[in-house]
């Protein structure tokens, strides 16, 4: 594989990284998690038995154990399935406790975010006879599924200021990211916000099919039927409003292997975004011109068992691309990746056409693994499954476990080298690249990346550093002076603060720290600079 060499250097220097320099957003600061399970945060009209049924919609909530935070940032993380519940989509994923979904929410919380993996509404016709069922459905599907992440947001913010935010939420520092179907309604939700990007011809039925809310000449997805954007209106029967009063604005976005509707839905003033992506992936196209896509921005998706027609979609690249055109989506992240070094930028870089944010996965055609694969293309190298746990869980979805073995081996003609230490390799780049990129975009406190530890270098001297009793911050114009000076440790808790301090010059002594990476924030009038201390 062309990526071996590199990604398994990236991971080395990683853990030596990780185990030096620990830091909180960056590194796995926290060594466990706690998970709630099954906690309901909205609940509205199920689709998938055919007839509305009302249920309540779950989630499961990671957190750091023994973090002293009082507000962390929060990372939605959506789970694939191809809008359809696993082992009935056909495939060995599709479950808000995938293996890979699992390890994701879990990286974040030891990270210090607080991470959630929820489930939203899935259930569309792919066998559809007709192309306006398929597409009509699926578009439906993904409608159902963005007005579930906009009442998750919304009910993380309503606990927040209503209910004393028992989950200590950063209500401004919100992440929403996913993989696969996940993909797809993570760029959906960071970019589909007016009703005419949704009216776009290839959005309008070309036939009617009444049973599935789909008429001749109107948009697939009607919002007096279904509600709008947020989940608020249309019919109470097919609808039910969740947590108004409270705003769904994110941060953040990131996309693993999925694609947007229309690269037109992109517009100035869109969230940050990056995105991974395997370039020969079959199902969800990468956006350039290849053996499944003739026109970049406008590439074919298929249903896999049946090679029917759904949809035209822009993939990663051109998603990238066209953000980078329409809009300055690469300027904040430009602030970490123009100076960085760090093993991920470096081999990103080499393969994304000069598109920060995009990383792309280069992997061999899996025919040269599996002769007589029907496929040319790999998908979704971070997953990993079970074939036990599936054949348990099987008979739930009305699918008998021999069956689910058969699924369970279909996978491995798009993943054919699938097994939890890939798996894990790939998770891993991902959030390596993914962290400084996240704590650039969103400022987060108590992190010094690059640029900031430059900006004080600029303005102020810090010795000894390391240290082992005390250290001098000494500001280069001695006819300014420091107003404060606080001291975080890797979790982000302030454990040291010296105000008032009216001199060019403060003196921060040990007094009790323990050895280890410290952060310092040192305040001169309206400017605050940061750093690294170390004390010995």
């Amino acid at each position: 594989m062309k990526r071996s060499l590199p990604l398994f250097a990236c991971m080395l220097l990683a853990i030596t990284t990780t185990r030096v320099f620990g830091q909180r957003y960056l590194s796995e600061v926290f060594t466990s998690v706690n998970v709630t399970y099954n906690k309901a945060y909205a609940a509205n009209y199920e689709f998938i038995t055919g007839s509305p049924v009302f249920d309540s919609l779950r989630m499961d909530i990671y957190e750091p154990v023994g973090d002293t935070a009082t507000k962390r940032p929060l990372v939605i993380y959506l789970h694939t399935g191809s809008f359809l519940p696993i082992l009935i989509n056909g495939t060995a994923t599709g479950d808000m406790r995938d293996s890979a979904t699992v390890e994701m929410c879990k990286q974040f919380a030891r990270r210090g975010y607080t991470a959630v993996s929820m489930d939203y509404r899935v259930g569309w016709n792919p066998i559809g006879s007709d192309v306006n069922i398929r597409t009509g459905t699926l578009l439906q599907a993904v409608f159902r599924s963005l007005q579930d992440a906009k009442a998750c947001v919304r009910y993380f913010k309503m606990t927040a200021q209503d209910m004393g935010n028992p989950w200590k939420i950063d209500t401004n520092r919100i992440i929403m990211g996913g993989q696969g179907s996940g993909g797809y309604l993570a760029l959906a939700y960071a970019t589909l916000n007016d009703p005419g990007e949704i009216t776009l011809l290839k959005f309008i039925a070309t036939a009617s099919f009444p049973e599935y809310g789909i008429f001749q000449g109107a948009p697939y997805v009607i919002t007096d039927i279904w509600g709008d954007f947020e989940g608020f209106g249309g019919v109470d029967t097919l609808n039910h409003d969740n947590w108004p009063g409270y705003t769904s604005n994110i941060q953040f976005m990131f996309n693993m292997g999925g694609a947007m509707g229309d690269s037109s839905w992109i517009e100035d003033g869109d969230i940050p975004m990056v995105c991974f992506h395997v370039e020969n992936d079959p199902f969800a196209p990468y956006g350039v011109v290849n053996s499944h896509c003739g026109i970049p921005c406008s590439c074919p998706v298929i249903v896999p068992t049946t090679g029917q027609f759904v949809v035209n979609v822009a993939g990663s690249h051109c998603v990238m691309e066209k953000a980078d055109d329409v809009y300055d989506n690469n300027a904040v992240l430009h602030e970490y990746a123009d100076n960085a070094t760090d093993p991920y930028t470096i081999r990103a870089n080499s393969i994304n056409d000069g598109l920060e944010g995009l990383f792309p996965f280069q992997m061999p055609n899996p025919q040269i693994i599996i002769p007589g694969d029907p496929f040319d293309g790999q998908a979704g190298p971070w997953e990993w499954w079970d074939t036990t746990a599936l054949k348990l869980i099987a008979p739930f979805y009305g699918v008998s476990p021999a069956q689910a073995v058969v699924i369970a081996k279909s996978g491995l003609l798009t993943n054919p080298l699938m097994s939890k230490t890939q798996a894990l390799n790939y998770i891993d780049t991902i959030q390596e690249y993914l962290a400084p990129r996240i704590v650039q975009t969103l400022g987060l406190p108590g992190m010094v990346g690059i640029n900031e530890v430059m900006l004080f270098n600029q303005n102020a001297t810090m010795f000894p550093n390391p240290a082992i009793e005390a250290t001098t911050i000494e500001l280069n114009e001695p006819s300014q002076t420091i107003n404060f000076v606080k001291i975080y440790d890797v979790t982000g808790r302030m454990v040291r603060e010296i105000s008032n301090i009216g001199s060019y010059r403060a003196n921060i002594y040990r007094a009790g720290l323990t050895a280890g990476v410290y952060f310092v924030k040192v305040g001169v009038k309206d400017k605050e600079f940061n750093a690294k201390l170390m004390f010995e």
